[in-house]
């Protein structure tokens, strides 16, 4: 499996893209699962949760969080 390429970058910068339709789809930050933690993943969140990380991994952002290597 591929390793997530992981970025720092502080949270409270970060704006996420508004929804206007439902099936846009929007490049996005992940951030880590942790409540302090600045750690983030790159991809693009689709349809209702859907999330597609620049390495391949797909998550499901309605029930599934990712936390970074030091969180994990």
């Amino acid at each position: 499996m591929n390793k997530f390429i992981e970025y720092t970058g502080e949270r409270s910068e970060y704006v996420e893209p508004e929804r206007k339709y439902a099936d846009e789809l929007h490049e996005i930050r992940l951030y880590c699962g942790h409540k302090e933690c600045n750690q983030y993943i790159k991809g693009i969140e689709g349809y209702n949760g859907l999330f597609s990380a620049e390495t391949g991994q797909q998550a499901d952002l309605r029930n599934q969080e990712w936390r970074c290597e030091i969180h994990s």
